[in-house]
């Protein structure tokens, strides 16, 4: 009851999920309010095996792999990928659920031969190889090849599917990645590269009107592996079914610019029709920051003139400031007209909070 008079007027009110699960189908039904989401039962299609069966029912690119269905499957299955992409140096291995990379393993295809577990190399340094391998004996998993190449991207596209079917490209970007592996999610930089957000795009479309014959509804984004070897090819490595860590930072600049993105230019543009790009993360974090209140933060973006401006449509936007004494770390959206501009004032905040945090301890 408390939440429901908060909430306004329910005619023009509705529900906006991170994700769909039951819980959040129980809210909408509790509070009378519309869900902008899929059904839960669709999470699925989410999945690393869910995804590669759309992948290849839809014709869209995608790595040379294998369903998995847990640890006894792995030697069979390592076998049959050598075998079916002569030419792969690495594997790597996902859990079905997992999220933001950390669901991943990597393993070299000539250091498997005699131990799967000792050539295991995991992104998420919080579990051990028994760990791991014990979730994904609950919950299957698949295995791919590792796609490399000397221009290696990290591509996204995300995708809006409405309750009458209607799909819509309402980004791309390049993920910014890191961690042990290089396979954990940063940010981002908006919009992706000109010379293959265009195919990206059409690849995702392809994904977007399958997800929409299937019944979902809302946001969701593709990720892909893109390499240049005379020319860029794409491949389709997995569905979100849900918000991402993309979503937040379009939001933003949507609200605060009133433009929309082009597909086909793979540009976004403003009301009054000028360019404008972002850089973006969840992840600007240190010890050190813990020092530092929300306040200590607001006061030093605003000395350093880094905040929004609303003449020129260009600057940061601050999120997550309240985990700064619980995490040392925050999140922003730095806008400019150009990427090098944006990411120079991403770079101008974290300059001046390591100034800041310096002072304060």
């Amino acid at each position: 009851r408390r939440i429901r008079g908060l909430i306004g007027d329910p005619e023009i009110a509705f529900l906006l999920p991170f994700c769909m699960t039951d819980d959040e189908a129980k809210l909408a039904v509790a509070l009378g309010l519309p869900i902008y989401g899929s059904d839960p039962e669709l999470n699925r299609l989410g999945t690393k095996s869910g995804s590669r069966r759309i992948f290849e029912d839809e014709g869209v690119q995608h790595p040379v792999g294998l369903e998995v269905e847990g640890e006894r499957d792995l030697p069979r299955a390592l076998a049959e990928l050598r075998k079916r992409s002569l030419g792969a140096r690495g594997a790597v291995l996902k859990l079905d659920k997992g999220v933001s990379g950390l669901g991943n393993a990597l393993l070299e295809l000539d250091a498997v031969d005699g131990d799967v577990r000792a050539a295991m190399r995991l992104e998420d340094q919080e579990i051990d190889v028994d760990d791991y391998l014990e979730a994904l004996d609950g919950e299957g998993g698949i295995v791919e090849e590792r796609i490399e190449g000397a221009d290696f991207r990290s591509p996204s596209v995300q995708l809006r599917m409405s309750p009458s079917g209607q799909v819509d490209i309402m980004s791309t970007h390049d993920q910014v990645l890191g961690g042990p592996h290089g396979h954990t999610y940063f940010g981002c930089h908006f919009p992706a590269d000109q010379e293959y957000a265009a195919l990206i795009a059409a690849e995702a479309l392809k994904v977007g009107r399958r997800l929409a014959r299937e019944g979902v509804i809302g946001r969701a984004s593709v990720d892909f592996a893109a390499v240049n070897d005379d020319g860029w090819r794409s491949y389709a490595l997995e569905i979100n079914l849900r918000c991402g860590g993309t979503t937040h930072p379009l939001f933003a600049l949507t609200a605060l610019t009133d433009g929309i993105y082009d597909p086909l230019a793979g540009e976004y543009r403003n009301r009054l029709g000028d360019l404008k790009y972002y850089a973006a993360t969840d992840h600007l974090d240190s010890p050190a920051y813990q020092a530092l209140t929300p306040d200590d933060l607001l006061d030093v973006v605003a000395e350093r003139d880094l905040g929004w401006d609303a003449e020129h449509e260009t600057g940061v936007v601050l999120h997550m400031v309240s985990a700064l004494a619980v995490a040392g770390r925050i999140g922003l959206t730095a806008i400019g007209d150009t990427l090098e501009g944006a990411r120079a004032r991403y770079y101008d905040v974290k300059a001046a909070v390591d100034d800041a945090a310096s002072a304060a301890t």
